[in-house]
């Protein structure tokens, strides 16, 4: 594991462009001994968040921007940094910071043991309210219920997988409508969870259905 590649969806959220950049980069500047890039897919955004990435990637060659004619969806914005990506790793997260920026150390280790897959899974989320709770986890014992594959319960688009699966997704699963998290658990490969804690919202509101 030489390079690491973090991807990051946004969709009119120049609210939090910069200091979504600042962080990770904190964290990604401190890893020794590897490469990394930064790929932010601009969703078809009509606010300012495609100038400040811009702006951004001017003033550092590690960071790539993607941008769509229009909003397509946090799944097309993702598997487009996915197809873009040059790392030996890829990690996607959500440009909010309530996907723990402090958790990428933890992922090279996890990659480092072999592991190619790595579901991400919240042991709280206090923003997403008691009904959204509830429903995840009932979509969820559905879904194990009829699929031969086991999904982890409160799995979240926040992942990380090797090249190899990369490639999987990148050759294949190019529906319209796709349900990523779900993909990578059921595509092969030695794959682990990690755990994590969901932080509250960097800054207003979400603006992804």
């Amino acid at each position: 594991m030489k390079k690491i590649s973090i991807v990051i969806p946004m969709y009119n959220e120049h609210e939090i462009a910069n200091m979504c950049y600042k962080r990770i980069n904190e964290v990604i500047k401190q890893l020794n001994n590897y490469e990394y890039e930064i790929i932010f897919i601009n969703d078809g955004s009509k606010d300012k968040t495609l100038p400040i990435l811009e702006e951004i990637a001017s003033q550092d060659n590690t960071v790539k921007v993607i941008s769509f004619s229009r909003n397509f969806g946090h799944e097309a914005a993702m598997i487009a940094g996915i197809d873009y990506s040059s790392g030996d790793g890829i990690v996607c997260m959500d440009a909010d910071l309530q996907h723990p920026v402090e958790c990428i150390p933890q992922i090279l280790d996890t990659f480092n043991q072999g592991y190619e897959v790595i579901s991400m899974v919240r042991t709280a989320n206090k923003s997403a309210g008691f009904v959204k709770n509830l429903t995840s986890g009932l979509f969820y014992k559905i879904l194990n219920k009829i699929s031969e594959v086991h999904f982890e319960e409160n799995a979240s688009d926040f992942f990380a997988i090797t090249k190899k699966p990369a490639e999987v997704l990148k050759k294949h699963f190019r529906e319209t409508s796709r349900f990523l998290r779900a993909y990578v658990q059921s595509i092969g490969f030695k794959k682990t969870t990690i755990e994590y804690e969901a932080h509250d919202r960097a800054a207003g509101e979400s603006k992804y259905s």
